[in-house]
C-alpha cells in the first residue's frame, strides 16, 4: 500500500512514522512550508512538495493531517486522486470530504509534538468510512499501527470525544501551567507538585475521577476556600477559575 500525506505536522509526523514502521509506503508529503515537509519527507524516504498538484494520483490513501478549518479546502484541491481520501481530525465531519466517493476518517485520539518520540501503538484510533468497504481497509490500518483501543464511530460520537479529550487533555495541562506559574511567582518550585500531580492522574486512572476527587471543594470547607481565594485576590483571571472549579465540584458532591 502506498500513501500520501497532506501535511507535516504533529499528527502527520507521528501517524506517517507509525505507517512506514507497519511496511506503508509513504509515497509523498505535502506542506505548505516546503521545509516542514522536506523534514518529514527525509525521514521516510519520501518526495516533499509544496505545491498540491505535484501530489501523484497513484497513492492508495491520501490522509490529510492539518487544521481542522483547512481541511475541506485542501479535499476540494485534491484533483484527480482516485485512492481513499481521509483526514485525521476528531472535530470535523467525514462530510468535509464528500467531493470524494472513497473517503474516511482516521482519528488518533492522542496529544502529540512531533518533536517527542512517542510509541503510537499506544494511541486509541476511531474510525468512519464511506462504506463497508473503506471501513474494512481502516480498520486493518488502524490495527496495523496500534495496539490500543479501535473502533468505529460516527462524525457525531468523534465529535463528542473530542470535546471530552480537550478537558481531559488541554484543560488539564492548561492548569498545570498556571499552579507553575503561581507557585513560581511565589518563589517555590513545580517540582514540589509534581508528585501529586502523577498521584492524582494514577489514582483518577485506576479507580475512576469521581471517586478519587479530594481536597476542600470536595469536603465544601469554605474556610479554606476563602483563604486561598485571598491569596490569589490580585490575579481576577485565576480567582476565576478557582471559583467556577471550586463551585463545580460542590455542585458534583453536594446530593452526597
Amino acid at each position: 500500500m502506498k500513501a500520501t500525506f497532506i501535511g507535516a505536522g504533529n499528527v502527520a509526523t507521528h501517524m506517517a512514522k507509525a505507517l512506514a514502521n507497519s511496511k506503508i509506503d509513504i509515497s509523498y508529503i505535502y506542506s505548505r512550508n516546503i521545509q516542514n515537509a522536506n523534514i518529514l519527507a527525509n525521514q521516510l524516504n519520501a518526495t516533499a512538495t509544496d505545491n498540491i498538484n505535484n501530489i501523484n494520483s497513484n497513492s492508495d490513501i491520501y490522509i490529510i493531517s492539518i487544521s481542522d478549518n483547512a481541511i475541506e479546502a485542501v479535499s476540494e484541491a485534491l484533483s484527480n486522486v482516485d485512492g481513499i481520501v481521509v483526514h485525521t481530525s476528531g472535530a470535523t465531519s467525514i462530510d468535509a470530504l464528500r467531493k470524494h466517493h472513497r473517503r474516511g476518517v482516521l482519528y488518533p485520539c492522542m496529544s502529540f509534538t512531533k518533536s517527542i518520540d512517542f510509541d503510537f501503538r499506544t494511541t486509541p484510533l476511531l474510525i468512519e468510512a464511506s462504506d463497508i468497504a473503506i471501513r474494512d481497509i481502516l480498520m486493518d490500518i488502524a490495527n496495523k499501527i496500534s495496539d490500543a483501543k479501535v473502533m468505529y464511530a460516527t462524525s457525531e460520537q468523534r465529535r463528542k470525544l473530542h470535546v471530552a479529550a480537550v478537558i481531559a487533555s488541554n484543560f488539564t495541562n492548561h492548569l498545570l501551567h498556571l499552579a507553575d506559574e503561581y507557585i513560581t511567582k511565589n518563589g517555590l518550585d513545580f517540582e514540589l507538585l509534581k508528585p501529586l500531580v502523577r498521584q492524582t492522574i494514577e489514582k483518577a486512572l485506576a479507580t475512576n475521577a469521581y471517586d478519587a476527587q479530594t481536597g476542600p471543594a470536595r469536603r465544601n470547607d469554605t474556610k479554606t476556600i476563602d483563604s486561598h481565594l485571598s491569596l490569589i485576590a490580585d490575579d481576577e483571571h485565576l480567582v476565576h477559575i478557582y471559583k467556577t472549579l471550586t463551585d463545580s465540584i460542590i455542585n458534583s458532591y453536594k446530593q452526597q
